[in-house]
């Protein structure tokens, strides 16, 4: 009876400990190909290519709550923040988060200085307008969101961001790639 209670005991802290060195795996999809005539976009097809990343995912180890969609409307400038600082804020030391943008990008004037060629890159969202700078989502606005998803990873964690527009060569800079492990893919012209 004594031996039942203690490999009932050891069943439970290894279950306990296996569970626990699982990184827990965040997702963030982001898919626009409806932009409002407003934004001064034309449309795009890409939301399919969202849920076929969804299910690349899952088949990855990802589960359904861990993987958050913004679509279309739902891709606003706010909701994209509140989803890094909420959804992918839940990440802890060691765990994994992917953050997935298809849609329109492009390239504005500078606004701080830090750019060599003069120009940030920007992603266009939902609520995203061409003449209104501050209604886009920056390089500089976007690696900030980041670097806290690096602290957060730690050295054990990962981070990796695909962004599927024009101009996303600025997602790629290379000053926080010490920051957790950080998948940089190489840059391709054309």
């Amino acid at each position: 009876m004594l031996e039942r209670i203690f490999l009932g005991i050891a069943l439970v802290v290894f279950l306990q400990t296996t569970s626990q060195s699982q990184p827990r795996k965040l997702a963030l999809l982001i898919g626009i190909d409806n932009y409002p005539e407003a934004s001064g976009m034309g449309p795009l097809q890409v939301c399919n290519g969202i849920s076929l990343m969804r299910q690349t995912l899952l088949s990855q180890g990802f589960t359904e709550e861990d993987i958050l969609e913004l679509k279309n409307g739902e891709a606003t400038v706010t909701a994209v923040r509140e989803a890094f600082l909420g959804h992918l804020g839940q990440l802890n030391a060691g765990d994994i988060a992917f953050v997935h943008f298809t849609g329109h990008g492009l390239q504005i004037p500078d606004n701080d200085e830090d750019e060599p060629d003069g120009m940030d890159e920007a992603l266009v969202l939902f609520d995203s307008r061409l003449n209104d700078n501050a209604s886009l989502l920056r390089d500089d606005q976007m690696w900030a969101l980041l670097e806290k998803l690096c602290e957060k990873a730690g050295p054990s964690g990962q981070v990796l961001v695909l962004i599927d527009a024009c101009h996303a060569g600025g997602g790629q800079e290379a000053r926080f790639l010490h920051r957790a492990n950080i998948v940089n893919t190489p840059k391709f012209s054309g």
